[in-house]
C-alpha cells in the first residue's frame, strides 16, 4: 500500500495550467465525502449545506501520519461496507426508508 506521504503527495500541474492537481489522499476523501452523502440521502434528501461542501469536498489532509491515512482508508472501507449493506436490501425496503425519512 502507499505510505501516508505518498497518499499525501501532490503532482505537479501541467505547463500553462494554473490549477493544482489532486493527491490520492485527496481524491479518496473526496470519493468518501460524497459516499456518506448519498448514504446520508437515503432517508434525509436536503443538500449538503455550503459550509459541509467546503469542508468535506475536498479536504487537504493536515495530519499527514500513517495513522491518519489509515483512518481515511478505513472511512472509505466503511462507505464500502455500508452502500453494499444498502444494495443488499430488497428495492422495497430502500423505497420505504425514503418514505419515513
Amino acid at each position: 500500500g502507499l505510505t501516508a506521504e505518498q497518499a499525501a503527495w501532490t503532482p505537479p500541474s501541467a505547463p500553462g495550467v494554473r490549477t493544482t492537481r489532486h493527491s490520492i489522499w485527496l481524491i479518496v476523501s473526496h470519493m468518501c465525502f460524497w459516499r456518506e452523502d448519498a448514504l446520508r440521502r437515503l432517508t434525509d434528501p436536503a443538500k449538503p449545506t455550503v459550509a459541509a461542501l467546503a469542508a468535506g469536498n475536498f479536504p487537504v489532509p493536515t495530519d499527514i501520519t500513517e495513522q491518519a491515512w489509515a483512518a481515511t482508508r478505513e472511512r472509505f472501507a466503511d462507505t464500502q461496507r455500508r452502500i453494499a449493506a444498502e444494495l443488499a436490501k430488497p428495492t422495497t425496503d430502500r423505497s420505504e426508508e425514503r418514505r419515513v425519512g
